[in-house]
């Protein structure tokens, strides 16, 4: 079982923006009720989180906006994994309702109270939209439009904190549409332009800095979702290119460099807008004596243990997104399985070893949105029969899941190997590393 712990994914995801010094005096120890709805922010306790945010814990975070503020971008940041892992959208209403309480809250303390209380009132304004938009109640621009403002406003008169003040006032209004609007590229070239204020002169440094690297990411999403392909390519390239320096220094397995190019190459293939560069991969990993692959060279991807059957497992743990998991299985010839849905299958047998594994997996999905049972798909390169499944739902605690597998005849060794991804929480149509790794398997002779 995969726990993805929220507060930990966001402070890989986008440091700066919850890690960030106080805009104004020493905020002082947490209260008690922070640390209480942020374990159940942690924990995936989302009615709880609700019920937490009673009036009279508002009230006390009030009294202590830069963890009130911290809390709120918490929530702002991490909406779309709060959303899969509960597994419905109806909770997000009422969590949205008790956000924006917390956001008057804090304005309602004024201007004299130095710049936390406005920074705290603008991070909720933009947490309770994202959190409607979620429930299915699109907030509009307006909300996302004033949190930015009132956070560029402070960041005039912030001085060291400026940069970070910025980059919140950015993200705050490149959430003004939600993606696949096509009118989201107007609102993310805006907060592109607030970015670069944040530089001396507005000149960027010659490498990319974290915040302007998602920020790039964002902004060819949404000239994707505006049809406007060769803008992406534009946006993708350029960014590739200030990139360079740090993927030239950067270790044989991979470093955050090499990650943000394999996202950035990514989008280029997502929105097939014709981008020339590549994903970086390590090195072929030979599993077992009988199948190899190669996984992306960004440091995100780790062997797992204690998988049934197993050559070998490989999980990409990245922040802020679903996580995957790739394993590889073997059988020998000549035997036989079994499982509770399952009375026989042979080893021998793709399609049997195939209905075996699907029997073992639709149980752990408490509802089944999709399944497609007896595909027969080319699975990479060189591996172009196979009998396979794809299966998705939630489960319970832990929200959405995807599992596709791959059986084939081994040609070297008799017996049937299997591949198996499983993906959890918002899962993309088309994830290119996943995809690469796939492209890339061949049985070892």
């Amino acid at each position: 079982m995969i726990v993805r712990h929220l507060a930990l994914s966001l402070l890989l995801w986008v440091p700066a923006l919850l890690a960030a010094p106080p805009a104004g005096a020493d905020p002082g120890e947490a209260p008690a009720p922070y640390h209480r709805l942020n374990g159940h922010l942690e924990s995936g306790d989302y009615e709880a989180l609700t019920r937490g945010l009673d009036d009279g814990t508002i009230a006390a975070l009030a009294q202590a906006p830069y963890w009130a503020g911290g809390l709120a971008r918490m929530l702002f940041l991490g909406w779309e994994d709060i959303l899969y892992r509960a597994g419905e959208p109806e909770p997000m209403a009422a969590l949205a309702d008790r956000v924006q309480a917390l956001a008057e809250a804090c304005a309602a303390r004024g201007p004299s109270a130095g710049p936390e209380p406005p920074r705290a009132h603008a991070s909720a304004l933009a947490a309770a939209a994202v959190l409607r938009r979620a429930a299915g109640q699109e907030p509009g621009p307006e909300p996302f439009e004033a949190a930015s403002a009132i956070l560029a406003d402070l960041a005039e008169r912030a001085g060291s904190a400026r940069p970070v003040l910025l980059a919140e006032a950015a993200f705050a209004l490149a959430a003004a549409r939600p993606a696949g609007h096509r009118e989201r590229w107007v609102y993310v070239e805006r907060a592109a332009a607030l970015l670069a204020g944040g530089a001396p002169d507005g000149a960027l440094p010659a490498e990319l800095s974290d915040s302007e690297m998602r920020l790039c990411v964002l902004r060819a999403e949404a000239f994707v979702d505006a049809g406007k392909k060769s803008e992406a390519r534009k946006v993708l390239e350029a960014g590739l290119e200030r990139l360079a320096p740090r993927v030239a220094r950067a270790a044989t397995r991979g470093d955050e460099a090499t990650r943000w190019h394999n996202r950035l190459v990514a989008v280029g293939l997502r929105g097939k807008v014709g981008l020339k560069a590549t994903l970086l991969l390590a090195e072929p990993v030979v599993l077992g004596g009988r199948v190899s692959l190669e996984l992306p060279r960004t440091g995100e991807w780790e062997a797992r243990l204690g998988i049934p059957d197993s050559l070998g497992a490989f999980q990409r743990i990245r922040a802020g997104e679903n996580q995957v998991l790739v394993s590889v299985r073997s059988w020998g010839a000549g035997r036989n399985y079994s499982s509770d849905l399952v009375d026989s299958a042979s080893s021998d047998n793709p399609a049997q070893m195939a209905a075996l594994l699907e029997s073992v997996y639709r149980p752990m999905l408490a509802r089944v949105l999709r399944q497609r049972q007896g595909l027969k798909e080319r699975l990479s390169r060189s591996i172009t029969r196979t009998v396979g499944f794809d299966l998705e739902g939630f489960v319970d605690g832990e929200g959405m899941r995807r599992v596709r597998g791959w059986v084939f005849r081994s040609e070297a060794r008799k017996g049937t190997i299997a591949v198996v991804v499983e993906h959890w929480g918002p899962q993309r149509e088309i994830d290119p590393e996943v995809e690469a790794v796939l492209a890339s398997i061949r049985e070892v002779r």
